[in-house]
């Protein structure tokens, strides 16, 4: 089993603080989506079922969660928004959901925002 730092968002879309706290974002599709998936623009060969992944709001560093990867990625573009641009999906469970407002910032672990994903190395992390 590996750990990894996924990220969710972009440059064009920054994950919502609060994406749990809020009755406006209780129908939203994408922060809905993400409790169940993660999406890549290329295929995540290194993540596997099994894997514990944690997701990181792009730009804001913030630990939005921890998931279980439930297997290997397919490519079947069901991103709401933008299957185009991310046809490529890890179906996730959760284990652990932090609201943005709420989240500690990945820099307090001592770990870095990766820019698409990427592995903790057991024997560096705090």
């Amino acid at each position: 089993m590996s750990v990894f730092l996924l990220s969710c968002g972009s440059p064009e879309f920054r994950f919502p603080d609060d994406w749990m706290t809020t009755e406006r974002r209780a129908n939203d599709r994408v922060v809905d989506s993400h409790i169940r998936k993660w999406w890549s623009s290329t295929c995540p060969r290194l993540v596997k079922g099994g894997d514990i992944a944690v997701l990181v709001a792009t730009g804001s560093g913030k630990v939005m969660g921890a998931f279980q990867v439930l297997g290997e990625a397919t490519q079947d573009g069901s991103h709401p928004l933008n299957p185009e641009k991310w046809p490529w999906t890890v179906a996730l469970r959760p284990l652990v959901l932090l609201d943005g407002e709420l989240a500690p910032l990945l820099w307090q672990f001592d770990l870095q925002a990766p820019r698409k994903y990427s592995t903790v190395d057991a024997n560096k992390a705090p």
